[in-house]
């Protein structure tokens, strides 16, 4: 693990881009659909994350993209990886297919990877064409993540916390905010592609029907 980061970052040219998610909406979704649910198929907040981000590699396949030597290939399969800390350091599992899951499919299946992680176990040996670093649960508000060679891209999420907001009509609100940021390698793309994909996760946390 300690070769690969200083590789990726010594020899990657990262870039970063950051926005505020409001998570209200979505908090509220994702308590109704727990309502009831087996244990195995409640969802946490990072699932809804990879859905978000699986719906929103395939609107923007830039991200979806790996550096072989001097040649970008752009990835049909969308295979997300969701780093898993253990004692002895940490581990990438690798939700792969993830754009043809549902949200409790997600849930199901990530649970499962993080159980075998953590025996020491690996389910597969899918690489990975996108990766999320979820720092939420450990009181984190924002950070940023170094990429996982020779993917191009990874998602940093922070803690969800109450926040005063200015809404359209200047009136104040308390809502869930959360900060995200992408770190991209930018010979694989630029801050456009970087923008659109970030506000694209972002749309579809603020409006979760869409997950």
């Amino acid at each position: 693990i300690a070769r690969r980061l200083q590789q990726s970052k010594q020899n990657i040219p990262h870039f970063y881009v950051t926005v505020a998610v409001d998570m209200t909406d979505a908090i509220a979704h994702r308590t109704q659909l727990n309502q009831g649910a087996a244990r195995e198929e409640k969802i946490s907040m990072n699932d809804l994350v990879v859905r978000a981000c699986a719906i929103a590699l395939d609107a923007v396949p830039q991200i979806n993209c790996k550096l072989e030597e001097d040649a970008l290939v752009y990835l049909e399969e969308i295979n997300i990886g969701v780093a898993v800390s253990l004692e002895g350091g940490l581990v990438v599992p690798v939700v792969p297919e993830v754009d043809t899951l549902s949200l409790k499919g997600i849930a199901k299946k990530i649970k499962e990877l993080a159980s075998l992680a953590k025996q020491g176990k690996q389910a597969g040996f899918t690489p990975g064409t996108f990766t999320i670093s979820n720092m939420g649960m450990m009181d984190v508000d924002t950070f940023v993540a170094i990429i996982n060679p020779p993917e191009t891209a990874i998602l940093a999420v922070g803690s969800v916390r109450k926040k005063i907001v200015v809404a359209d009509d200047d009136s104040f609100r308390v809502r869930q905010m959360m900060n995200i940021t992408l770190s991209v390698d930018h010979r694989a793309a630029d801050g456009a592609a970087a923008a659109q994909f970030i506000n694209a996760v972002r749309k579809c946390l603020e409006n979760p029907a869409s997950l």
